[in-house]
């Protein structure tokens, strides 16, 4: 296993103090961007609870994703298609704001795959589909 995912999107989550417990070189992925509701996160919060996180688990080892998918239950979470895209937008934006703009620094193949079954379903369901890589939402992989 070379990555948790981990949801840290409400209060019921918990601190941050077991990441002290992480070994090694595992990744670290903070759900802090809940699929649950339509509204979008303070960035200015998402980053501080990123800093929190940080003090456990050096940053470069820590990656940001929205705390599940958006497809949870076989109905799906009750957000449009735009309020999905718009928090894809803002885990990037603030992930750019954190790492800067190179994904590798999460794994990013091993990333965009979990991402893309997790973030994609509702989409695939219907027939859409993502971005494709270098599109408007994910910068293309390192070296390609």
């Amino acid at each position: 296993m070379d990555a948790y995912y981990l949801e840290f999107d409400d209060d019921r989550s918990g601190d941050f103090a077991p990441l002290a417990e992480v070994s090694g070189d595992k990744q670290v992925v903070l759900g802090l961007v809940t699929s649950k509701r339509p509204e979008l996160e303070d960035p200015e919060v998402i980053k501080a609870r990123i800093s929190e996180a940080a003090q456990h688990v050096p940053l470069d080892r820590l990656c940001l994703s929205t705390q599940c998918g958006f497809a949870s239950t076989e109905e799906g979470n009750k957000l449009t298609e735009e309020q999905q895209w718009a928090k894809i937008a803002l885990v990037r934006s603030i992930a750019e704001e954190v790492w800067g703009n190179n994904p590798s620094q999460c794994r990013y193949d091993q990333l965009m795959t979990w991402s893309y079954r997790a973030c994609f379903s509702p989409f695939l369901k219907k027939g859409g589909g993502p971005p494709k890589r270098g599109g408007d939402f994910f910068p293309p992989p390192p070296g390609g």
